[in-house]
């Protein structure tokens, strides 16, 4: 288990999204459309359980199938920009075809589980946080208990 702002860091590039040196699980796993990816890379946690964050209303999937939305963590201290208090999060057309898999429910708060991964190609992309940082897949999520 850990928080969004673990996943983060708090390293900011010029446009306010996170960095790759600032995130705490570097490198992430080494390809984001793996089926079976690592739960460890090189000594680190690839696969995260982030509680009490908020999914946004997200039915969009894309031309490639997979399934994508923005996390929330509304605990974030005030300070940061909101930028460094979101993440997008994918669920693979691979994983999301595979069966059991179903769409959270945007707006509520819930408790996710997931491989952390470092896309290089979106720092620039508001709709990606001017991070490259993401969950993708996104493989599990619950409705968040009012107490863990």
């Amino acid at each position: 288990m850990t928080t969004l702002s673990k996943v983060l860091g708090n390293r900011t590039n010029r446009n306010g999204g996170a960095t790759f040196r600032g995130g705490h699980f570097r490198p992430g796993i080494p390809d984001k459309t793996a089926f079976r990816p690592p739960c460890h890379r090189r000594g680190v946690t690839t696969f995260v359980q982030l509680n009490r964050v908020r999914l946004g209303s997200c039915s969009k999937i894309n031309p490639d199938g997979d399934w994508t939305c923005n996390l929330t963590d509304p605990t974030v201290r005030r300070g940061r920009t909101a930028d460094m208090s979101q993440i997008h999060v994918e669920t693979d057309q691979s994983f999301r075809t595979a069966g059991g898999w179903t769409k959270p429910p945007g707006g509520t708060l819930v408790d996710v589980q997931g491989f952390v991964y470092w896309d290089p190609g979106h720092v620039t992309a508001a709709w990606h946080h001017f991070s490259g940082w993401e969950i993708h897949s996104l493989t599990a999520w619950r409705h968040s208990p009012k107490r863990h």
